[in-house]
């Protein structure tokens, strides 16, 4: 993808997701999620501050874009609570907390998670009446996100499109 982009920046945006999350440990660089094939392929090759190059390009990657009434992101939307205390107005999104939910949260078909279930954990759930109302506070009507939670082990990346109507 990376490559796509700098061959036609002007046509390609490349989104950060969870796979794009990398945190710095001190004498290394590791992955926030599992599998992460790049760092297990290339770490015993390359030196750290190329993983350092790799998670400074990534935190400053998108996590979101909206064209025209429709969001396209990596997973779903932040907490509520987040939103709650956060929210301003679109520049808001760019609030690190806000990207980094808005890359690990999974639609349900229940219309509502409580926040004490949001809070569990970074991978949480949310339902169709924060769905929606998320979405008209951002003043979109369709989510077009770039991957779902599976529940077998093996997880699959597949484009999954969300409409308000």
């Amino acid at each position: 993808m990376l490559q796509l982009f700098v061959s036609m920046p002007e046509h390609v945006i490349v989104l950060r997701g969870n796979h794009e999350y990398y945190v710095d440990t001190g004498n290394r660089v590791s992955a926030g999620v599992a599998p992460a094939e790049a760092i297990a392929t290339y770490a015993p090759y390359l030196p750290k501050q190329m993983f350092d190059a790799f998670r400074y390009l990534f935190e400053r990657m998108p996590s979101m874009v909206i064209f025209g009434r429709i969001l396209f992101v990596h997973a779903g939307i932040p907490r509520d609570e987040s939103i709650e205390h956060k929210w301003r107005d679109l520049a808001s999104l760019n609030d690190y907390d806000l990207r980094f939910q808005m890359m690990w949260s999974d639609p349900t078909n229940a219309n509502h998670i409580p926040a004490e279930l949001q809070r569990h954990n970074a991978r949480f759930p949310f339902g169709k009446q924060q769905f929606r109302a998320f979405m008209e506070r951002i003043g979109c009507h369709t989510m077009i996100a770039a991957t779902r939670r599976s529940r077998r082990a093996s997880a699959r990346s597949t484009t999954k499109a969300t409409s308000c109507s």
